[in-house]
């Protein structure tokens, strides 16, 4: 016990010499207030500087500690003003601790700056942006994206502790920090991490194009995204015809199998968009659809293989969808839509895990991997990229080419073994 205390003191000591300022809390009896009591205020000492921040808490020179720097007595309202001091304390603390981690100048004033920015203007704080952003989103009925800009707005205000963060507080230096954080704290991939700095870099760009900032202030420009290398999993020709022959005996096992091989077969339409498909999206030999990611329409011929899967579930249709997903479900908002949609898929990628056995495929058999199987499979059949940016419904073919680029990779490799051996 006597060793892990003295293990605390050293740390505490050493700490201690890395602490640029001095934060103390005063009572600032220079001038009374109109009820005789002094106010409460926190005092910040750097670089030869002092200022004062009040707490907005007061009290009477006699009520005051002097050496525990605390409200005396042990009432609830003195239990209460003596927390907010605690709180503001530990605010300022962190405050300092975070300029040095961003490798900031510790002044009085930045820790002053972080308890309480100040807003130079509307939307001058990058939570005004995302907020917006979200908004907006969910308006284009764009809701899988607005969730996850919630998502990673959630995240980042909990780094921040609640407070406000304003645009020109995103230095590279803060970018770096945060993406320290993402992985050594929050042990995201670097995939999550990715995503997340890559959302962050578009809400600075949205902020540049409202003239919130300037456009020569660009905090990325510093700081390189790490894209890494993603393996995406896909079928071989003759793997999906394993899959179309394998016998499967209980009905959400052929459903998961032919609603996978749908999508093969449809130009590797999401799960979302098939879930909702119905009658009404059938037109002139056609699958015409809203892709639900983008908001916006798409379609491509149905082939024969497509055409005999949806006559397999003609009944389904009576219930207004081509698959029984949505069948008698509360779809009624676009939350609880999304929400039924992630349980079906989820039981779907569950029972494609057993047929991918079934049928001897070794990897996990996941539905997203039937658009990952056609994009390669239109590659090997010599369909340009183009067209097959077109097919996939991407809005510009370098994220086609992206897509590619881990097949194109596995190619590559295997014609030199084909070569040399």
């Amino acid at each position: 016990m006597k060793r892990s205390e003295d293990k605390k003191v050293i740390l505490s000591q050493i700490l201690s010499l890395f602490r640029m300022a001095s934060i103390t809390p005063v009572l600032w009896i220079h001038k009374p207030l109109a009820d005789g009591r002094f106010s409460i205020r926190i005092r910040i000492e750097a670089l030869g500087r002092t200022l004062y921040k009040s707490t907005g808490f007061k009290a009477r020179e006699t009520e005051w500690h002097p050496k525990r720097l605390r409200v005396r007595g042990k009432s609830p309202e003195v239990k209460a003003v003596n927390s907010g001091i605690d709180r503001l304390m530990k605010a300022a603390s962190d405050a300092e601790i975070d300029l040095i981690r961003e490798n900031e100048i510790v002044t009085a004033e930045a820790i002053r700056d972080r308890l309480a920015p100040r807003r130079r203007g509307p939307k001058t704080d990058l939570f005004d942006v995302g907020d917006k952003r979200v908004a907006e989103l969910n308006a284009n009925q764009q809701v899988y994206t607005a969730t996850r800009y919630e998502s990673i707005l959630k995240q980042l205000r909990e780094y921040e502790r609640g407070r406000p963060l304003p645009l020109d507080r995103i230095t590279p230096a803060y970018l770096r920090a945060y993406e320290t954080h993402l992985i050594s704290k929050q042990s995201n991939g670097a995939s999550t991490v990715a995503s997340k700095m890559r959302a962050l870099k578009a809400l600075m760009g949205i902020a540049a194009r409202d003239g919130l900032i300037s456009r020569d202030v660009n905090p990325f420009e510093g700081v390189a995204i790490r894209e890494p290398k993603s393996t995406k999993h896909k079928l071989t020709w003759g793997q999906v015809q394993a899959l179309s022959e394998v016998t499967l005996e209980r009905p959400q096992l052929r459903l998961a199998r032919d609603s996978f091989l749908f999508s093969f077969y449809a130009a590797g339409i999401r799960f979302g968009d098939l879930c909702r498909l119905g009658p009404q999206n059938l037109r002139n030999g056609r699958l015409e659809w809203e892709m639900g990611k983008v908001s916006r329409g798409h379609g491509v011929a149905l082939a024969p293989a497509a055409r005999e899967i949806l006559a397999c579930y003609a009944g389904s249709g009576e219930s207004g969808f081509l698959f029984p997903f949505l069948h008698r479900s509360d779809t009624s908002t676009p939350a609880k839509e999304r929400a039924v949609i992630g349980a079906r898929n989820a039981a779907v990628n569950r029972s494609l895990k057993e047929v991918g056995g079934l049928a001897g495929i070794k990897v996990r058999l996941t539905f997203h991997m039937s658009r990952h199987s056609f994009a390669d499979y239109a590659r090997r059949e010599g369909v340009d990229i183009y067209t097959i940016s077109k097919l996939l419904g991407h809005t510009d073919i370098a994220i086609t080419q992206r897509y590619l680029s881990s097949f194109d990779e596995r190619a590559v490799d295997a014609a030199i073994g084909r070569l040399f051996g």
